[in-house]
C-alpha cells in the first residue's frame, strides 16, 4: 500500500470547523471551500482548495462534466488541478466490493489524465475501543508506482471494512453472551439467595416502600432456609463460583438474621395493638417482641447446626477396610478389624486339583473366563459411592481395597476363598482385586 492520507473535521478555538489533512498522524495541510471567479461575487465557482502546513496553495478541485456528446450522456466528475492551473486528473464515486451486488460499498476513485487509477477515498471509523470513542474520518490511499491496478484494488479499504465489521460483530456477540450468562447464572441466583439482606438494605434506603421491602426480606429468609437444605440455587452457585463453597453457611445465617430483623419491624405495629400486651409500656412490648424473635433465631440456628452435624455424621466417607464377599447375599460387606485378623491367621484349605476330581465333577465345574463376568458387587475394586449432600459437599467415591496378605480367588467350582497369589494359581482359580 502506498501513501495514506486522512481528513479529519476538527473545531478551532472559536468553534469553527476545519478539514485538516493528516499523514502518519501528523497534520500536513487543510482543505477549504472557496468561491472563485466571477465579478463582485456574481458568477463565481465553488472550489475545494488544498493548502499545506505553511498555508500555501497546493491545488484545487471543482465539478466538471466529462464525456458524452454536446453535453449529452456525460458524467459529473471532480476535476483536480495543481497550483499552476494544470489539470492533473479527476475522481468519481464508484461501487466496489461485494458479491453479486451484496455487500458492496461506494468509494471515490481517483484517476490521472491517462485514466489510470491512482487513489481511493472512503469513510472509515478510527480510534476508540469496541465502538466507544471512535471518530469518522475520510481516508485516501494512493497506489504505489510499482504496483498494478489489480493489486491495489485487492488491498482497498472495502475488504478491511468488511473484516473490521465482522470482528466488531463477533466481539459484540461475545459480550452479549457473557452478559446474559452473568445475569442468569450469577447475578440472578445471588439476588434470590440474598433476597433477605437486599430487602433489608432497600428498606433502610426507601421510606415509601419500606413495608414491601420488609416483606420481601422475611420471605427471602424463609426461602434461603429451604434452599440451603434442598440444594437448589445454592448448589448451582457452588458449581458456578467454587469459592463460595466455604461461605454457604455464612450466607444462610446472614440472610436469616436479616429476615428476623425485618420480621421485627413488620410485627411491631401488630404487637402494639394486642390486648394482652396493653398493660405493658411501648418499650416493653418491643422488648418482648425482640426477645421472642431472638429466641426463634437461636432455635433456628441450633436446629440447623444439629441437622448439619447429623448429616455429616451419617454421610461421612466409609473407612478403607477389607471386605468379605458373599456370593449368595450379594453386595460386599466391610470387615471389622477383628475379622481381618481372623482371615489373615486362619489356615487355607486347598481344594482338590482338577486331575484328582471325578470326570463328572470336572464337567460340572465352570471356571470363570474373564474378570468382567463377575458381578460388580463381588469385586473388591468396585467403587462405593458416597452420596454427598448438596450443596456443601461434593460426591466422594471410597474404594475398599483387599487384604494385604491375601486376595479374593474364584475357584473352578464357583466357590470363593481368600488365598495368596501362588495358592490361587495352583488351585486353578482366578484372582481378582
Amino acid at each position: 500500500m502506498g501513501k495514506e492520507r486522512e481528513t479529519r473535521t476538527e473545531p478551532d478555538i472559536w468553534g469553527n470547523s476545519h478539514e485538516y489533512i493528516y499523514e502518519d498522524g501528523k497534520r500536513v495541510g487543510e482543505y477549504k471551500n472557496e468561491e472563485r471567479g466571477g465579478f463582485l461575487g456574481i458568477g463565481g465557482e465553488r472550489q475545494r482548495v488544498e493548502y499545506d502546513a505553511d498555508r500555501k496553495e497546493v491545488g484545487y478541485s471543482r465539478t466538471e462534466r466529462r464525456g458524452g456528446i454536446l453535453g449529452i450522456g456525460g458524467e459529473d466528475v471532480e476535476a483536480n488541478y495543481d497550483s499552476f492551473g494544470q489539470r492533473s486528473g479527476f475522481s468519481r464515486v464508484e461501487e466496489r466490493g461485494g458479491f453479486l451486488g451484496i455487500g458492496t460499498h461506494h468509494e471515490r476513485i481517483g484517476y490521472d489524465e491517462g485514466d489510470n487509477e491512482v487513489s481511493s477515498t472512503h469513510w472509515e471509523r478510527r480510534g476508540g475501543f469496541l465502538g466507544i470513542g471512535e471518530r469518522r474520518a475520510r481516508v485516501t490511499r494512493y497506489r504505489r508506482e510499482d504496483s498494478d491496478d489489480d493489486g491495489y484494488r485487492a488491498s482497498s479499504g472495502g475488504d478491511s471494512d468488511l473484516s473490521e465489521g465482522l470482528m466488531k460483530l463477533g466481539f459484540g456477540l461475545l459480550i452479549v453472551c457473557l452478559v446474559i450468562w452473568l445475569v442468569f447464572a450469577v447475578l440472578l441466583p445471588l439476588a434470590i439467595v440474598d433476597a433477605a439482606a437486599i430487602g433489608l438494605s432497600a428498606a433502610a434506603m426507601s421510606e415509601k416502600r419500606r413495608t414491601t421491602c420488609f416483606g420481601v426480606s422475611a420471605a427471602g429468609a424463609a426461602y434461603i432456609l429451604l434452599d440451603y437444605n434442598a440444594g437448589w440455587l445454592t448448589r448451582e452457585l457452588m458449581e458456578t463460583l467454587p469459592f463460595l463453597a466455604g461461605w454457604t453457611s455464612a450466607i444462610l445465617y446472614l440472610n436469616v438474621s436479616a429476615g428476623l430483623v425485618s420480621c421485627f419491624f413488620l410485627l411491631s405495629p401488630a404487637v402494639a395493638r394486642l390486648d394482652r400486651l396493653r398493660g405493658l409500656e411501648a418499650d416493653r412490648r418491643q422488648l418482648v417482641l425482640a426477645a421472642s424473635l431472638l429466641a426463634a433465631g437461636v432455635l433456628i440456628f441450633a436446629g440447623q447446626r444439629w441437622a448439619d452435624s447429623r448429616w455429616e455424621r451419617d454421610h461421612a466417607p466409609m473407612a478403607s477396610v477389607p471386605a468379605t464377599v458373599d456370593s449368595e447375599s450379594g453386595p460386599a460387606v466391610p470387615d471389622s478389624p477383628r475379622d481381618v485378623a481372623r482371615h489373615a491367621a486362619a489356615p487355607v484349605t486347598l481344594p482338590p486339583s482338577p486331575a484328582e476330581e471325578p470326570p463328572s465333577t470336572q464337567a460340572a465345574a465352570k471356571p470363570v473366563d474373564t474378570l468382567a463376568s463377575l458381578p460388580a458387587a463381588a469385586r473388591h475394586d468396585a467403587p462405593v459411592p458416597v452420596r454427598a449432600r448438596a450443596p456443601r459437599l461434593k460426591p466422594v467415591r471410597a474404594v475398599v481395597p483387599a487384604a494385604a496378605a491375601t486376595l479374593a480367588c474364584v475357584l473352578p467350582d464357583g466357590r470363593e476363598a481368600r488365598l495368596t497369589a501362588d495358592q490361587c494359581e495352583n488351585a486353578g482359580g482366578m484372582e481378582y482385586r
